[in-house]
């Protein structure tokens, strides 16, 4: 570094440059490596957040309180989206999720509150199947 500050003071512009550029380069090399050990942690993180999936509960006493309540509820969604929960929709939604086993029960749920698209296509999903099978 001193070396550096030395060249540009006496105006070595050459070896100022080649030096600096190796600095530079170097300093590049250790942010990739790091950015590389951080996304690759953050890979393992989300592969383990994906394989310890539990249930989220709040949207089981939610369907049944509108069930219970026969009335609207409006839903704020994972991506800040909202969306209209009916009595009869989920009335299907908690039909179809106790015929499911427990991992297509997480993943019926996480469709449920994931966005306004997956919301409707998962609603519409259980009202066509419970329908059917009634």
């Amino acid at each position: 570094m001193i070396s550096l500050i030395k060249h540009f003071l006496y105006e070595e512009f050459d070896e100022f440059q080649s030096k600096f550029s190796a600095i530079m380069d170097q300093k590049i090399a250790e942010k990739k490596a790091q950015r590389m050990v951080n996304q690759i942690t953050d890979i393992f993180k989300y592969e383990k957040r994906l394989n310890n999936e539990e249930l989220n509960s709040d949207v089981l006493g939610v369907l049944k309180e509108s069930t219970n309540q026969k009335s609207n509820i409006s839903v704020v969604l994972e991506d800040s989206s909202e969306a209209i929960l009916r009595p009869s929709e989920s009335q299907h939604i908690l039909s179809m999720f106790d015929r499911l086993n427990e991992n297509n029960q997480i993943n019926l749920i996480n469709n449920l509150v994931r966005n306004k698209t997956k919301f409707h296509e998962t609603v519409k999903f259980c009202s066509k199947i419970t329908e059917r099978l009634n």
